[in-house]
């Protein structure tokens, strides 16, 4: 699945070997459950919201969807917003503490992504 944004035709369409690429890029820990995270919460970078507001990670901030110039500044924003809170072990358990995901089987669904 190729994401293309349909508002900027001078934005770099998404793959997952893109994506992977940027999230090395940008010093991602653990690279192979942030992918999953994209995946699910951008439905395959095909969620409308994905193409909408290059929203791959379904950010919100104050409640709402953020809205972004490039998924790659969706990366960053994931990165500035959200890894930074994280100080070691169990990244799936940050993810719940921080309340990453409303749904109970997030941890499941992402390692059945990655699987």
């Amino acid at each position: 699945m190729v994401y293309k944004p349909e508002n900027d035709r001078n934005k770099h369409s998404l793959d997952e070997k893109m994506l992977l690429k940027e999230l090395k890029r940008q010093h991602i820990s653990h690279i192979k459950i942030v992918l999953a995270q994209a995946k699910l919460e951008s439905a395959n970078f095909s969620s409308h919201i994905a193409h909408a507001n290059n929203n791959i990670f379904g950010i919100k901030h104050n409640g709402k969807y953020a809205k972004y110039k490039s998924w790659k500044e969706c990366v960053k924003d994931y990165k500035d917003s959200i890894q930074v809170k994280y100080h070691g072990g169990d990244y799936f358990s940050f993810l719940k503490k921080i309340h990453y995901s409303e749904n109970p089987k997030y941890e499941s669904i992402l390692k059945n992504i990655i699987a």
